[in-house]
């Protein structure tokens, strides 16, 4: 009997992964954790009764408690409740399918108590990569890729000797945009980008589905599950994520954006795996074209007098 707990129980790969179990006797749930969702989380209680079950948000685990006062189930909240299930002694395999960084803490704590990870969580590998693959194999367990892209390169270089492998290659469906012109495409608006014809993954997601940043990421993730070296693709997706950090932060901050700042922020937030050269490298104007209209004009004047 395998036994698992998983964060984020009640998103697409949660849901998937209790399908998983329904459908295989060997698997026992152990522990269950979620955001906000507490009708959603009080129905798996009930069905696979675990041990305990997490809520983010103390309001959400206060709900879920007097649903559910008449199970033996522990309700938890928080970061500290996520840890708890990380390190609990029943539990064999954490799935981490959570959005965010939230994720690193729980991951690094369940490496730590022997348990292998299931990992459906990107930014774990794209911000600690350098701490969470060491530390797995120092502690001897298994990270197992359980989303999409990932997943199917795992299945695909399995039994396969590691030095036999030049480039992996990861694809893109073009989500809402496939198949559209570029004429098509100048004119898109944020609700467009949000239709995506198969998945429902949240705003933040979705957008980032559609931009193609999703897909940096998982390139950043690939390099870090399969142990690649770098190859020349590599400057193309990082000036694209640096390039998008920068359009975004102009659009939360219209009166000033420096390419110093977006460097640094990259550096950071990799810690120090990307790390540009602000005199060296510079970003596109992403500024609005009346913007730049506009200062050119006043540059103009300026000339002038």
């Amino acid at each position: 009997m395998k036994k698992i707990a998983i964060l984020g129980s009640t998103g697409s790969i949660g849901t998937q992964t209790l399908e998983v179990v329904r459908n295989n006797p060997e698997l026992q749930v152990v522990a269950l954790a979620a955001g906000k969702s507490v009708e959603q989380m009080e129905q798996q209680i009930r069905e696979f009764h675990p041990l305990i079950a997490g809520m983010w948000s103390e309001e959400a685990a206060a709900d879920l408690r007097s649903r559910v006062a008449d199970l033996p189930v522990k309700v938890v909240t928080g970061m500290d409740g996520l840890l708890e299930i990380a390190v609990m002694p029943e539990a064999q395999v954490l799935v981490t399918a959570i959005v965010g960084m939230i994720g690193i803490r729980p991951t690094i704590a369940a490496i730590e108590a022997g348990k292998d990870i299931a990992l459906a969580n990107k930014e774990t590998l794209v911000t600690a990569g350098h701490i969470i693959m060491p530390l797995a194999a120092k502690m001897g367990v298994k990270i197992l890729p359980v989303d999409s892209e990932h997943s199917a390169i795992f299945q695909s270089l399995n039994g396969e000797p590691k030095g036999r492998i030049e480039k992996i290659l990861l694809t893109a469906s073009g989500g809402p945009f496939r198949g559209k012109t570029r004429e098509q495409l100048q004119n898109i608006q944020v609700e467009d980008a949000l239709k995506h014809p198969n998945w429902s993954m949240g705003r933040k997601i979705t957008i980032d589905s559609s931009t193609l940043v999703n897909k940096g990421l998982e390139v950043m993730e690939a390099k870090w599950l399969f142990g690649m070296p770098d190859g020349p693709e590599r400057s193309a997706l990082v000036s694209m994520l640096a390039n998008h950090m920068k359009k975004l932060f102009y659009q939360w901050n219209k009166d000033s954006v420096e390419d110093e700042k977006i460097l640094k922020d990259l550096r950071e937030y990799t810690h120090g795996v990307i790390d540009l050269d602000a005199s060296t490298y510079h970003l596109r104007d992403v500024r609005e074209p009346a913007v730049q209209q506009r200062k050119s004009k006043n540059n103009s004047k300026k000339a002038g007098k």
